[in-house]
């Protein structure tokens, strides 16, 4: 027996209807969305033969950490430098390379305060000429980090612009001093023309420049050397800084891809979407309007799943990997679709390699939108991104993922699966 099922009359039960409507995607260009803070960068550049050339540059911050040698019982005559090497950590690599090579650029103007993803570094906020010498090596050992000798020239401003400066630029309190002579760095990648290379995810909170210096011993007649560490792009410091500026960019050069982007009108049997820097994928619901209408806003919604078929011809998690989830972000209003896991800020589309499918579940909006409690929320259209699921400003933690779904006009479409009943008059 099941408790409360005789509370009511028969007549009363309501029935449980299953439906399904069409969606369109369409393969669309879009400007990286924003990024916030990040405690990861991607670094480094791809050809991909199916999706073009992705390139992951970034703007950071250095400042110090407080235990610095710098101060007034050594006389600045008396110090030299070593050598300067910035060492930037990674966790993760996207691709099958980690040839990575990247220069690196001493910035004359501030990071933008706006943390834009999509921020296009120009000339005039950088000195042209690259403070690296040689090309980054890849410290093949448990580390797994990148090591890029810095110029002898760069690395004498930490020392001698004490010269004009007192020494409390290295005072906690005074990072806004210290940062009025050293506005950051520029790490830049160049785009591939052959198939081929990686993306590595670096970790802002662990990478550092490594500045070593000499000082002259009289008691033991020879020099010191003296390590002093500067953060590079942590977001986590509890000091004044910006952090991190993605600089982001994509060529797409397939003809598959050139063919339908942008094309809105036409139905699509496969579409294409990418982390980072696009393309991105457009959701468009043609018939959800007159589903509502037809009920004349008396319906109650009981389930409602969005479902995004991969196409498993072009489907690869070896090398260019699909992201593990997907959001869905409204380019207009900047807003998000929460998925009914009822966890605050979790998108839901948990990438399904058994089922090849994307699902989303989206009950609690559908019912809003088909009660007529919100009018906008599907009269605009959504952009698939990849997420981390956890916070609308944490998904471009991931690495670019890359994957081909099928489109309204293939033979497993894109769909809108609602269970709903109806509210007797």
């Amino acid at each position: 027996m099941k408790v409360g099922i005789h509370l009511l009359p028969e007549d009363e039960f309501l029935e449980v209807y299953d439906t399904v409507l069409p969606v369109e995607l369409y393969t669309i260009s879009a400007e990286p969305l924003n990024s916030g803070s990040l405690t990861y960068s991607p670094l480094g550049s791809v050809m991909d033969p199916l999706m073009g050339a992705l390139k992951a540059d970034y703007l950071a911050d250095i400042f110090h950490n407080g235990d610095i040698s710098f101060q007034d019982t050594i006389d600045p005559d008396n110090r030299f430098v070593y050598s300067l090497d910035l060492v930037l950590y990674y966790d993760y690599l996207y691709g099958d390379s980690l040839a990575i090579d990247f220069s690196v650029y001493e910035l004359i103007e501030p990071i933008p305060t706006d943390k834009k993803s999509d921020f296009v570094v120009t000339p005039d906020i950088m000195n042209p000429n690259p403070i690296n010498i040689g090309k980054p090596e890849f410290l093949n050992d448990s580390t797994r980090a990148f090591k890029l000798a810095l110029k002898l020239n760069y690395a004498n401003k930490f020392i001698r612009h004490q010269m004009v400066v007192e020494d409390s630029a290295y005072y906690l309190n005074n990072v806004g001093i210290f940062k009025e002579y050293f506005k950051g760095i520029y790490i830049a990648t160049e785009f591939r023309n052959d198939e081929g290379g990686g993306i590595v995810r670096v970790t802002n909170n662990s990478s550092r420049l490594v500045l070593k210096t000499l000082v002259w011993n009289k008691d033991s007649v020879r020099f010191d050397t003296i390590t002093d560490q500067f953060s590079v792009g942590n977001t986590d410091s509890p000091y004044d800084t910006i952090g991190v500026n993605l600089s982001m960019y994509h060529e797409i050069l397939a003809d598959d891809i050139s063919a339908v982007l942008n094309d809105t009108i036409n139905s699509q049997p496969l579409v294409y979407t990418q982390a980072l820097a696009g393309p991105f994928a457009q959701i468009y619901f043609p018939t959800l309007d007159n589903f509502r209408e037809k009920f004349n806003y008396n319906v109650i919604i009981n389930k409602a799943e969005l479902i995004l078929p991969i196409n498993q011809d072009f489907f690869d998690n070896v090398t260019y990997t699909s992201p593990v989830y997907m959001g869905l972000f409204d380019n207009a209003s900047k807003t998000y679709l929460l998925d009914d896991g009822l966890i605050s800020y979790y998108f839901g589309g948990i990438l399904d390699e058994e089922n090849y499918q994307y699902k989303f579940n989206i009950g609690n909006h559908i019912h809003e939108y088909m009660r007529g409690g919100s009018d906008t929320l599907f009269s605009k259209k959504y952009i698939l991104f990849p997420s981390e699921a956890t916070s609308p400003v944490e998904y471009l933690k991931t690495l670019p993922g890359r994957v081909v779904l099928n489109g309204g006009s293939s033979n497993d479409a894109p769909s809108l699966r609602i269970l709903y009943s109806t509210i007797p008059e």
